[in-house]
């Protein structure tokens, strides 16, 4: 029987049918194998950074900013000038006159300047006031100090990735330390990712790792002295025919859910059950593991909600 027109207009509309719903298939196929290769650290970096947006500001925007005394460029040129007007401290350091009016206006209510202005004639100076210089020296003093530790404890860095900390920022964690249970000195700061307050106080007096150790035994969680907050979490391994125990600490802020926090923080003990010794790579690539592992759960659960 012959084929009328009719059939050949059908034929035609089930290829085309045909052809889209393949077509489909394949684009559903190369998404799904694209989630599958994305990069660990870029899937993290969208996780950590999910709701932020880019604001971009203008030049009359950007005036309207908070000035503030540390705005660096100003100070020192307040600082070379030491006596001066407005438009000379704009006109060396190349600020608007607004921006510059709005610094002086901070750093007077600091103490940071004198007013010697009269009527329309606009002069300041650098107050030169012992108890101002011995507040500034003691700032520098701790800055310093910072910076003599962190040179110190080099080997003890985690150095993440930025997207990988601000993944850590997603969960409340803002510092995460390992301390390793000696056999023979006891327990000691082996690697930390900041240099917190906390780990400041742990470099300089050892004693508080040894009373953290011990509290540990009571609770996974505790506050310590000035009001630091600490989730803790141990795992154990055999040493000279002891059991001894590693601890991983979590230093979180006030708001964050310390369940959550408890439940990453074994999921990493998890992984270095039984090893004694770990090495600062061993440590970071573990937590790495553990960032990507949650990162696919939160992603897991964002496309059931959909």
């Amino acid at each position: 029987m012959p084929l009328t027109l009719l059939d050949y207009i059908i034929l035609f509309l089930s290829a085309i049918l045909a052809g889209v719903i393949l077509m489909y298939i394949v684009l559903h196929f190369l998404e799904k194998r694209s989630r599958l290769i994305v990069s660990p650290i870029s899937e993290i970096r969208r996780l950590a950074t999910e709701g932020e947006t880019t604001i971009e500001t203008t030049t009359s925007e950007r005036e309207e900013l908070p000035v503030t005394i540390t705005e660096w460029g100003i100070l020192k040129g307040a600082i070379d000038l030491s006596v001066f007007s407005p438009e000379e401290l704009s006109r060396l350091t190349r600020s608007d006159i607004k921006r510059v009016n709005l610094w002086i206006r901070a750093a007077l209510q600091s103490g940071f300047l004198k007013d010697f202005s009269e009527r329309e004639k606009k002069i300041f100076g650098i107050n030169i006031d012992e108890n101002l210089l011995e507040s500034l020296e003691r700032i520098l003093n701790d800055l310093e100090e910072n910076l003599r530790l962190l040179r110190q404890s080099e080997d003890k860095l985690l150095n993440l990735e930025e997207p990988e900390i601000r993944f850590l920022s997603r969960l409340g964690i803002k510092n995460l330390a390992f301390i390793r249970f000696d056999n023979i000195v006891g327990p000691e700061l082996k690697y930390f990712l900041r240099l917190t307050r906390f780990i400041k106080k742990s470099l300089t007096n050892p004693q508080l790792i040894v009373h953290l150790a011990m509290g540990s035994e009571i609770s996974y969680y505790t506050e310590i002295e000035d009001g630091d907050r600490i989730v803790i979490t141990k795992y154990a391994y055999v040493e000279e025919d002891r059991e001894l125990q590693n601890i991983i600490i979590g230093e979180i802020i006030p708001n964050a859910n310390i369940e959550t926090i408890k439940n990453f923080l074994d999921q990493i003990a998890q992984r270095l059950r039984g090893q004694g010794d770990v090495t600062l790579d061993r440590f970071r690539t573990v937590i790495r593991e553990e960032l990507r592992r949650h990162s696919e759960e939160i992603s897991e659960r964002a496309e059931q909600t959909r």
